[in-house]
């Protein structure tokens, strides 16, 4: 479903950038609507889905996200930061970005923990942290769970509706990710508010549309990638705004 088609350099460093191609579009959704909780009470724990992943599936997407943030960290720490764009420890990223949802910030936490983010660095470096794990998110979402159902031959056609327009959806919301991604690594922002909302509403449409298929495995995934991008919404509201 995806394939890295380019490379984006800056000083020294190489940052590459994947781009989904297939079933979807990269038209903007252009939303004004604010993103919203979706299925978390107050105090809840994030519902947090695990996928199977082979450990050096999961040990080589770590290493690609640091090789990225060493190489965002360092270039930073030269003094080719973005202007105006605030400097924090990863913990007071998440407590200020997502502190109305305890789900979303331990979300938030858990994600730049494990991403091997530094303890103190601009918040570009943890929003991009951010969006490379969505973009890996959607992409099993889509290869491990929406494919196998789509090749099956006695699927439902409601459901089948249903999860077509998932696969859609997931396509703008990877491509939205990518050009985001693209935008904080060049410390240009024109489009990434519109389009961190964009985003959202692709993967809360994918998710509204399963609302009659709560049982299966697809709607805990998908309610997962949706936290996931509200996460990176959040993050990226500390530098572009809401």
């Amino acid at each position: 479903m995806f394939q890295t088609s380019k490379y984006l350099a800056k000083s020294s460093c190489v940052f590459s950038l994947d781009i989904p191609f297939g079933e979807s579009t990269s038209e903007p959704i252009y939303s004004d609507q604010k993103p919203k909780l979706l299925h978390h009470k107050p105090n809840s724990k994030p519902k947090l889905l695990h996928h199977q992943q082979s450990s050096r599936t999961r040990a080589m997407e770590r290493a690609t996200i640091l090789a990225a943030l060493v190489s965002l960290t360092a270039l930073f720490a030269a003094g080719d930061a973005c202007d105006q764009v605030p400097s924090m420890s990863w913990n007071d990223a998440c407590l200020k970005s997502c502190s109305f949802s305890q789900a979303w910030t331990t979300l938030c936490e858990n994600t730049l923990s494990s991403a091997s983010s530094p303890a103190t660095a601009e918040v570009t470096v943890f929003a991009l942290a951010a969006v490379a794990n969505a973009k890996q998110m959607y992409e099993r979402t889509v290869g491990t769970v929406m494919n196998p159902m789509l090749g099956a031959g006695n699927m439902p056609a409601d459901l089948r509706k249903a999860v077509d327009n998932c696969k859609v959806k997931y396509g703008q919301a990877y491509n939205l990710m990518a050009s985001i991604a693209n935008q904080l690594f060049f410390c240009d922002f024109s489009h990434a508010r519109q389009e961190f909302l964009d985003a959202q509403v692709a993967v809360e449409s994918c998710h509204e549309g399963l609302s009659a298929f709560e049982s299966l495995p697809l709607y805990a995934a998908v309610s997962a990638d949706y936290d996931m991008t509200m996460v990176t919404y959040e993050l990226g509201a500390l530098i572009v705004g809401k």
